[in-house]
């Protein structure tokens, strides 16, 4: 079941991605002179309003994906000098205390839904502000969930948790 929501949010990825790409190339030939004749303004009237949108779903989206694959920022120069049991420890707690904080995220940015809804801040967008800020909740939780996931594995895990580094030693990275 996990797999399939995986190829889902990768598929929305994509498609916005490809919805991206295409409208803002599209709004960019709009605005040629021998196409701009046919179009107010010289371009779509509704392509800018989408493409921002468009632009924070897929970097909310970006951001559950590297959730996902513990792909995502982190600061992690304690447990470079840290036992294997005290780094398991380590970052069983961070992921713990980042599932928190994006819960917390998420309780709010469905409070910013609620009053999106009930009160509209952008009347002249194509898509309303509520649909638009929806993602904040729906990314948030989907984070706060996958921390306490690698939460859950980082403790339960008796082997050695292998820190990605970031910056590789000059004696490893050859110069």
């Amino acid at each position: 079941m996990l797999k399939r929501l995986h190829q889902f949010e990768d598929a929305v990825l994509a498609s916005l991605a490809l919805l991206l790409v295409g409208l803002a190339g599209l709004q960019i030939a709009a605005r040629w002179h021998v196409i701009a004749q046919f179009l107010p303004d010289g371009g779509i009237p509704w392509a800018d309003s989408v493409l921002k949108s468009t632009v924070l779903w897929l970097a909310m989206l970006g951001a559950l994906t590297a959730a996902r694959e513990d792909k995502h920022l982190g600061m992690d120069a304690l447990v470079h000098v840290l036992s294997p049991n005290k780094k398991r420890v380590v970052r069983a707690l961070a992921f713990l205390f980042a599932a928190a904080v994006s819960g917390y995220v998420a309780y709010y940015g469905y409070e910013f839904v609620l009053l999106e809804r009930d009160s509209p801040s952008d009347a002249n967008s194509v898509i309303p502000g509520w649909i638009v800020a929806a993602i904040f909740p729906i990314a948030f939780l989907g984070m706060s969930l996958r921390f306490f996931l690698h939460a859950v594995k980082a403790a339960r895990d008796n082997a050695r948790i292998d820190v990605p580094d970031v910056v590789k030693p000059v004696e490893e990275s050859g110069l």
